[in-house]
């Protein structure tokens, strides 16, 4: 809702939250840091971030693409769908690669 200056816009009254990503991903760093505390030789605070954090890429790429496209914003649309492309891409190299390089290493596949 527009305030009574029209000036900027306040949430109405049980409207949803502004940024449930931003705070399910603070809530995923905290979690991270918690393991750090309580083991710090075996957390991987990179890796684990990592992990968790990049669930939600894909979804919130998804949904970008879905609530332009079904608003008609065609120019936010367009941008997101080659961001799913281009991240999807990524995941297809590095799983080549990973399968052509890595996998290789016979002491990594016996480990």
């Amino acid at each position: 809702m527009i305030n009574a200056k029209r000036t900027a816009c306040v949430p109405s009254p049980g409207s949803p939250v502004p940024f449930p990503f931003l705070i399910f991903s603070i809530i995923l760093c905290l979690l991270v840091l918690g393991s750090y505390i309580k083991d710090k030789f075996f957390t991987k605070i990179y890796s684990n971030l990592i992990a968790l954090l990049s669930f939600q890429e894909m979804l919130i790429y998804l949904l970008m693409m879905a609530y332009a496209g079904a608003n008609g914003i065609w120019g936010a649309f367009v941008l997101s769908l080659i961001a799913v492309i281009m991240l999807m891409t990524a995941n297809i190299i590095f799983y080549l690669y990973y399968k052509k390089e890595i996998l290789q290493d016979e002491v990594f596949v016996k480990w």
